[in-house]
């Protein structure tokens, strides 16, 4: 689950520098890079470690978890920067549509406490 963040991240920037990707699939790719499932993803895995006693593994999967879903989002970050200084010199051409229509979701999901809090220990709980 973890790897997944990164690797959309990944494919999405990709996608970004690729002047092949037409406007409809990196639309695509960038709405799915915005659902904000795969902390809640991790933590249910992490929750049915727990469950079964797999208290370590279940620590290491969500700070592991953590790690990789942030380094994807700043990736996703990144792209939306690059994008948005494309934008402004005017050379985005119709990705600036794509731009437009994703902005404020990007931006809600950038501020979004929701994933932090799942993909955070539990106050008072750590693995033995």
């Amino acid at each position: 689950m973890a790897a997944a963040a990164v690797s959309t991240g990944i494919i999405l920037a990709l996608a970004n520098t690729s002047k092949d990707v037409t406007p409809t699939p990196f639309a695509l790719m960038t709405n799915f890079a915005m659902r904000d499932i795969l902390p809640a993803g991790i933590h249910i895995e992490y929750l049915l470690c727990a469950r079964i006693g797999r208290l370590r593994l279940a620590e290491h999967l969500l700070i592991d978890g953590a790690g990789r879903y942030n380094d994807g989002l700043q990736i996703f970050r990144n792209v939306m920067n690059d994008l948005h200084r494309e934008v402004i010199r005017g050379g985005a051409g119709e990705r600036s549509d794509v731009y437009r229509s994703v902005e404020a979701n990007a931006m809600q999901l950038f501020k979004s406490e929701h994933g932090k809090m799942l993909l955070s220990l539990p106050a008072g709980r750590a693995a033995r």
